[in-house]
């Protein structure tokens, strides 16, 4: 005679409380968000809807809640890590793409059960997002055995760092970051310098380039080119202070209700003669603005 076996439950009881929870959780966002929402859209046409007290509402539950699936985002970008980009970044991409699933979620699909769950819905958001980030970082292919070391480096530096060695990346002297490494990585204290600063940028060591492990490789040759274009890149940050330091100056020459007009069109921060005057009437604050703005410019031509 045959025995039966009766099918088991799809899911325990601690499960189906568990999901309920995440459900009611959902549920409590959307209704605070209300109809689902174009982010992009709305930075176009209205930017000062992103800016109510009813989008904050929404925009601190919607980081409440994605929070509780960092290790979906995290596993997402571990899929694809091994490429160049620092898996901060992948994580950012897939939490992007998350926020913009939670923006369009609707509902009705909860309740007719075409989705089991908002992770299933947003997958597909999250992938595009770290699709466009490869995309868009994808100059080059570089070689494992570069990566990896290029991987290492970087995690050594930030558990210096959480163990309070160094408070920034550029406190930590070479030699520091060697004597921390594993010792079997091989890495000396100029090897390391050349990966640090590559991993920083984006130039990376092409794949197709012979590669070879003596102290004149031609992949030494590409790291010490990539060198030279982050420190061209040093000076093109100086040259861009400089800039910053003469629009400022122009700013400071201005009366100070135009420089008032000016900063606050601009979100930068107000001094206290600026803060005291008085701005105008909504009617003529475009006017003024826009005879602050002529002023600046030819502040900036003189």
């Amino acid at each position: 005679m045959t025995r039966r076996i009766a099918p088991k439950t799809t899911l325990s009881p601690k499960a189906l409380k568990a999901q309920q929870e995440r459900k009611a959780a959902l549920l409590s966002v959307l209704r605070i968000r209300g109809a689902p929402i174009n982010r992009k859209a709305l930075a176009e046409s209205d930017p000062s809807a992103l800016r109510t007290p009813a989008f904050r509402a929404y925009a601190r539950a919607a980081e409440h809640y994605l929070a509780t699936h960092n290790e979906f985002f995290w596993k997402e970008a571990d899929a694809v890590a091994a490429r160049h980009i620092p898996k901060e970044d992948l994580y950012q991409a897939a939490y992007i793409g998350g926020l913009l699933a939670l923006d369009k979620f609707d509902e009705s699909l909860i309740h007719s059960g075409k989705v089991t769950s908002f992770l299933s819905y947003a997958h597909w958001w999250v992938r595009c997002e770290i699709g466009r980030l490869l995309d868009e970082e994808s100059l080059v292919r570089i070689p494992t055995a570069a990566r990896k070391s290029a991987q290492l480096v970087r995690e050594t530096m930030i558990s210096l760092i959480s163990a309070r060695v160094a408070s920034l990346p550029e406190d930590l002297t070479d030699e520091a970051i060697v004597a921390a490494l594993p010792p079997k990585s091989g890495l000396s204290a100029e090897k390391v310098s050349r990966l640090r600063r590559i991993y920083l940028g984006n130039d990376h060591v092409d794949a197709t380039y012979p590669q070879t492990i003596e102290d004149d490789d031609p992949q030494g040759a590409l790291l010490l080119q990539a060198i030279a274009d982050t420190e061209a890149e040093v000076d093109d940050d100086s040259i861009r202070k400089q800039q910053t330091e003469v629009v400022f100056a122009a700013v400071a020459a201005l009366s100070p209700r135009q420089r008032r007009l000016v900063l606050e069109t601009y979100g930068l921060p107000l001094d206290d003669e600026a803060k005291a005057a008085v701005v105008p009437t909504r009617m003529l604050r475009d006017a003024a603005l826009k005879a602050a703005l002529g002023r600046l410019r030819g502040e900036l031509e003189a």
